[in-house]
């Protein structure tokens, strides 16, 4: 990797960790969101590490970022903004890696 693809993969990771962070602010009462976050800084980051598992890693990163932003324009009135910011940034930056890295099938040559 070169460092414009680790500073992606460390994007993908920092933004679901803000928004971890962000969470235990805003809505300290909604235990669910804490574990479903980490899994997406974590877990879905390192779904992108690996040829074989990125294009799980991306549509994952994708279902989660829209499924909060609808969950969001719904439910949240406190924090709407930026929530959905953080969420949108890291659903492109998913791609954007997606789009550099290839995928084993589709590999970039």
């Amino acid at each position: 990797m070169n460092k414009t693809q680790i500073s992606l993969v460390l994007a993908l990771f920092l933004l679901p960790m803000s928004a971890v962070l962000l969470h235990l602010k805003v809505h300290p009462d909604i235990t669910w969101l804490l574990p479903l976050a980490l899994f997406d800084a974590f877990v879905i980051t390192a779904l992108y590490l690996s040829d074989k598992t990125r294009i799980y890693g991306f549509w994952l990163n994708t279902l989660i970022g829209l499924g909060g932003v609808i969950a969001h324009l719904q439910y949240s009135v406190v924090g709407t903004m930026a929530d959905n910011a953080i969420m949108l940034s890291d659903i492109m930056i998913g791609y954007a890696l997606l789009s550099i890295l290839g995928t084993k099938k589709g590999r970039k040559k």
